[in-house]
């Protein structure tokens, strides 16, 4: 059984996320700080996965934003994540990577989604 347990971040949480927050841990870590996004381990039944989310709500209903995710058992916590969802009244999952890998991981285990945009960023190199 996975047990989902809601964490406060940590100075160790941006090595528990692997990476995953990119450029924009300081972003992540301020909105879970705020409360505007939630951090949860997964742990159990060969997962450690610790998990940011932040719910929206979309033209079709609230959907459950994975802000980033890092750790390993992706394809058991992905189920579990799916079914938490459903129960706390999500229609949707959304996720962004800029790795096109993921999609193809997340495929195989049964929650990929279909893409609905690109993202593009053009650095101008200066600031106000």
């Amino acid at each position: 059984m996975i047990k989902i347990i809601k964490s406060p971040w940590l100075e160790s949480t941006p090595k528990d996320l692997r990476g995953s927050c990119g450029a924009d841990t300081e972003i992540i870590k301020a909105s879970v700080e705020s409360g505007a996004a939630h951090l949860y381990h997964m742990i159990g039944g060969g997962v450690d996965l610790w998990v940011v989310t932040r719910g929206e709500e979309a033209a079709h209903g609230l959907e459950l934003v994975v802000c980033c995710v890092g750790g390993s058992g992706m394809k058991k916590a992905g189920e579990a994540l799916k079914s938490v969802a459903i129960q706390n009244g999500f229609n949707s999952i959304r996720y962004h990577s800029k790795n096109s890998a993921v999609q193809r991981l997340y495929e195989k285990y049964g929650i990929a989604g279909v893409e609905l945009e690109r993202v593009y960023r053009v650095e101008l190199g200066g600031g106000a």
